[in-house]
């Protein structure tokens, strides 16, 4: 009931999906401490976690409107960080490999293990990320939209920013063959708990099955729109034949973390050089945890219920 009243005081208020104030509960786990690593140790004989940044980088434009300006970065702060990361040694994986070593406890990890990871599917993938990966020896995994490829970000509409050009089916192929790993997002771009089960199945394994026909090999790795999924969507994915699948959280992933709902710290043009490296140490940001929070919960219910709202007042016009 509690739940059920503070959802129906959120009804009328803006719902904001990824970006929740952590910095209220930040969970540690027991015996850990953040930013502390162990390299090449077996994960099975470490009494604390390993810490595992997973970046989130969406595009790579300079011009943003002042709602999109923290999910995009400019070129060459990019490139910065890019080169801040190799240079400070650090290993990178693709999400896949890191979900292989969480899944064998005899595995180990790099020294100083980091995973790259972009969302969505823009066009500057190809032309800015791509180059700098490829010259700097860095791995990363892209997380595409599939009924998005070779158009437009009609999803960011709302936010000004729905004529953001995106990959093309060959840009898609010349990632994969440049050693970037191709992981699904979804066709439509829509938060998948705010879906029909059945929907939400669809829009997954459409996802998959178009680009496994683009680069011509299996997809193992996946990341929810909006970090948005319930227990059962989960669980879909974890038995569908995916290895790993990504949340957000705003968080730092870990040796024993969820691979099927890994934490990722989002990259925007705030995030300066001095915050970044902090991130990379495994420092200001709490630790993962496992399972759903009440705030989670609760915003659920919110968007289910000004989505229902905004149903309405369609039909009502319409009537």
């Amino acid at each position: 009931m509690r739940m059920a009243r503070v959802a129906t005081r959120l009804a009328g208020l803006p719902v904001r999906r990824l970006e929740v104030d952590l910095d209220r509960d930040r969970p540690q786990l027991p015996g850990s401490t953040p930013g502390r690593r162990q390299g090449s140790a077996r994960l099975d004989e470490m009494t604390q976690p390993t810490v595992i940044p997973i970046l989130l980088y969406h595009s790579l434009r300079a011009e943003a409107t002042d709602r999109y300006r923290r999910f995009s970065i400019d070129p060459g702060q990019f490139a910065e960080q890019m080169e801040h990361i190799a240079a400070g040694g650090f290993q990178t994986l693709t999400v896949s490999q890191l979900a292989a070593v969480l899944a064998d406890p005899t595995a180990s990890l790099p020294e100083r293990p980091l995973v790259i990871t972009f969302d969505d599917g823009f066009e500057e993938w190809h032309s800015v990320a791509l180059p700098t990966l490829t010259r700097l020896g860095l791995r990363a995994t892209a997380y595409i939209v599939t009924g998005s490829l070779g158009g437009r970000s009609r999803w960011l509409a709302p936010l000004g920013e729905g004529d953001r050009p995106m990959l093309s089916e060959s840009q898609v192929r010349d990632l994969d063959e440049g050693g970037v790993e191709i992981g699904a997002h979804g066709h439509r771009h829509i938060p998948l708990d705010e879906m029909s089960f059945s929907d939400a199945v669809r829009d997954i394994d459409t996802s998959r099955a178009r680009l496994e026909e683009i680069v011509r090999h299996p997809v193992l790795t996946f990341a929810y729109p909006f970090g948005s999924h319930t227990g059962r969507i989960k669980r879909y994915v974890e038995t569908s034949g995916f290895g790993s699948a990504c949340a957000v959280k705003q968080a730092l992933s870990h040796s024993n973390d969820d691979r099927f709902a890994l934490a990722r710290a989002t990259v925007g043009s705030d995030v300066s050089m001095q915050r970044l490296d902090s991130w990379i140490r495994g420092e200001e940001l709490p630790l993962s945890w496992r399972g759903e929070r009440l705030q989670t919960k609760v915003e659920r219910i919110a968007r289910r219920m000004q989505r229902a709202v905004s149903s309405r007042g369609r039909d009502d016009g319409d009537g």
